[in-house]
């Protein structure tokens, strides 16, 4: 089983058309370009891409931790009261 496939199978990011076309060249398929493999993935897979962020890493600082702390005893505190708590992740949104 090629690489690329393997990648697809346990949904792990590809992130270079290059990286996809060395596959094929190592199983001896022809000359292709990058700019083929990307068509190929969105036309015919129906796969896309986009260019991601960069973001500080701020998740482990002492002060995030601190208070990731706090919050978590104040869900046990609202929780063991009965309370019933709605999350709402708007992570997604751009």
């Amino acid at each position: 089983m090629r690489r690329t496939e393997q990648f697809l199978l346990v949904e792990k990011p590809i992130y270079k058309a290059a990286q996809v076309r060395l596959d094929l060249k190592l199983d001896g398929v022809g000359d292709i370009t990058d700019k083929l493999v990307r068509k190929v993935f969105k036309e015919q897979l129906g796969l896309g891409y986009r260019r991601i962020k960069g973001v500080s890493n701020t998740a482990n600082t002492h002060r995030n931790m601190i208070l990731r702390q706090q919050f978590a005893y104040k869900m046990m505190e609202l929780l063991q009261s009965g309370k019933r708590i709605l999350n709402i992740d708007e992570t997604w949104l751009s």
